[in-house]
């Protein structure tokens, strides 16, 4: 497959060709737990492809370490004293949606965006990501692995039970757009973090999901495109999702999201 090599759309570089204006800020946060196996080396990948790449805007790589235990905050530690655009935002709660929300809340950009450390989506599509939200053409953006064009790699039961996971939000929510709620690649634009963000309540791997249902249903614009997707497996590290609890998991949250917008939706017509 020839890989994209996008920057950004004409509309978003035009808005800030402005000298007298200061360059976009984008905000890439890598939520992480115990990957002291992959820690160093991945980081330091994605900050090379940023700054050989992401040269019409500032950016900040945010590792958001939500309670490891392991020597992963040891090596934050080292690579946040590099000179460098690395930072780091300790969570000691685990939960990856937890992790997101307060580091997000807590720092300043126009473009918000996260990637899973182990880049299973392919990094070539982070400047599509990105200008999706820069043209102002939409308020959040997923990457998708089971939308036409997306290539994924990746066993078939875990296939299968993705599918069947993301066939469950329009189960709850019959006008929900989204195949793929789950895909850790996802942007959203500042007017997100300050509307919507306080709003999303799990703390977990249902965040994503929560966070582009409440979108949706106040009619925000999300954009979701094809990636190529590598399911990524080292000998040091085991996935963290565990495909059945979660899936289970989830879906219980889904009755308790379904239920808790209803009741609001009665309380505001009352």
């Amino acid at each position: 497959m020839r890989m994209m090599r996008y920057l950004f759309t004409k509309h978003a570089r035009q808005r800030f060709d402005h000298m007298t204006q200061p360059l976009p800020h984008i905000l890439i946060t890598l939520p992480i737990y115990n990957e002291e196996s992959l820690l160093v080396q991945h980081v330091e990948l994605i900050h090379a492809y940023c700054a050989q790449v992401l040269r019409d805007v500032s950016w900040d790589i945010l590792i958001a370490d939500n309670g490891s235990t392991d020597t992963s905050p040891a090596l934050c530690a080292d690579l946040a004293d590099r000179p460098s655009h690395i930072r780091i935002y300790r969570n000691d709660t685990p939960g990856r949606g937890g992790a997101l929300k307060e580091a997000w809340l807590t720092h300043d950009a126009d473009v918000y965006l996260y990637m899973d450390i182990d880049l299973a989506t392919d990094i070539q599509y982070l400047p599509l990501l990105i200008s999706k939200i820069l043209s102002n053409d939409f308020d959040i953006a997923t990457g998708s692995r089971l939308v036409f064009g997306a290539h994924t790699r990746r066993s078939f039961f875990r296939t299968l039970c993705s599918i069947l996971y993301n066939r469950l939000p329009a189960l709850f929510f019959p006008s929900f757009p989204i195949r793929d709620a789950q895909c850790g690649f996802k942007a959203i634009s500042r007017h997100i973090r300050d509307s919507l963000l306080r709003d999303i309540e799990d703390t977990g791997w249902f965040f994503d999901t929560e966070l582009l249902i409440r979108a949706h249903l106040k009619h925000y614009r999300i954009s979701e495109f094809p990636v190529l997707w590598r399911d990524q497996r080292f000998v040091k590290r085991k996935s963290k999702v565990h495909i059945l609890e979660t899936g289970l998991t989830n879906i219980k949250k889904l009755f308790q999201l379904r239920r808790t917008i209803s009741h609001n939706e009665k309380v505001n017509t009352q």
